[in-house]
């Protein structure tokens, strides 16, 4: 398994045009090698994340095998907690949410609106009945110290 995260890292914000290219080159060039790979199954699953909308199209060989799920409806909730995940009654996650609402003398529907309001409203998909994500580290920094931080 591959997991890369954030290729275009070093290369999106480069004002150096000669490194930006330079990256560019190594970065195609390891996408080159895990494409060689995955076709002899020696990578039986890759997945590589970026934060730019720059992708591979252009290439005719090397990485062009790449599938862009940014906003395939299967994959919408990929990337963050639905709402349900965080108020399943018997979850970790309202349990600690309880706890929080109960020292800070709230309901845990006081904590959840608070929640829903600094971390909900992600969405991976251009279907408007997608549901919503929560950012996965902001939501876990917040359970896990009880402060909501952006």
């Amino acid at each position: 398994m591959l997991l890369i995260d954030e290729y275009d890292a070093p290369f999106i914000n480069m004002e150096d045009g000669n490194l930006k290219d330079g990256n560019l080159k190594v970065i195609r060039d390891f996408l080159t090698v895990s494409k060689d790979l995955s076709g002899k199954n020696n990578i039986h699953l890759e997945f590589v994340t970026d934060v730019s909308a720059y992708c591979f199209n252009e290439c005719n060989s090397g990485p062009n095998n790449l599938d862009d799920i940014t906003l395939d409806p299967s994959y919408a909730c990929i990337a963050g907690y639905k709402e349900i995940d965080l108020l399943a009654p018997h979850s970790m996650y309202y349990q600690r949410i309880s706890d929080l609402a109960a020292a800070e003398e709230l309901s845990p529907d006081d904590i959840i609106a608070d929640i829903r309001s600094m971390y909900n409203g992600y969405k991976f998909s251009t279907i408007p009945s997608t549901v919503s994500v929560y950012n996965p580290w902001s939501t876990l920094k917040f359970l896990k110290h009880g402060e909501l931080d952006n």
